[in-house]
């Protein structure tokens, strides 16, 4: 019996407790070789899927159907979700800007990194349909840390952001 060639698999992914063993190589699958690139660079992981430098990577839910609905991804997508964070206790605010509650913020000023991170997706429909946040009446931004990133506003903070006590007020049993 002739055995064939493991499959060579080109694989990038951040390092997460459910990802370290196939990262680290402790964990081999039969008939696969793994190629890893292990990297915090979210903007360019998901850009090497664009540009086929790799063959399996993270990709967020919010760019996933951003590029799909333009008819702009040729890949398949297998709903494994690494990362899950409660998204309540990262939002943050300026310490002398009277925010008490999460529907203060209704009609002010309201950052996020992009558009299509799944995060952000999933905190303005908090803010709107929990809270009541008008999506209308408020002011919705981004700004990119990252370097390569479609941000198309910036903002610059007057003073410090300092996380809001909201959460801590909102969830409060």
């Amino acid at each position: 019996m002739v055995m064939a060639s493991p499959m060579k698999i080109r694989l990038a992914s951040r390092a997460y407790d459910g990802t370290l063993a196939i990262l680290r190589g402790q964990m081999q699958l039969p008939g696969f070789d793994f190629e890893i690139t292990e990297t915090e660079d979210v903007p360019g992981m998901f850009a090497g899927m664009f540009k086929r430098q790799y063959d399996v990577s993270e990709m967020s839910l919010g760019e996933l159907i951003y590029y799909l609905s333009r008819e702009k991804a040729a890949f398949v997508a297998i709903p494994i979700f690494p990362s899950r964070m409660f998204r309540h206790s990262f939002i943050f605010c300026r310490k002398a800007c009277g925010i008490r509650s999460a529907a203060d913020l209704s009609g002010r000023r309201i950052g996020f990194l992009r558009w299509v991170q799944t995060a952000a997706i999933w905190m303005r429909g908090m803010l709107v349909d929990e809270y009541g946040v008008s999506a209308k009446d408020s002011q919705w931004y981004v700004a990119s840390i990252f370097t390569g990133c479609a941000a198309t506003d910036k903002i610059r903070l007057s003073e410090p952001a300092v996380p809001c006590l909201m959460a801590k007020s909102m969830f409060s049993v």
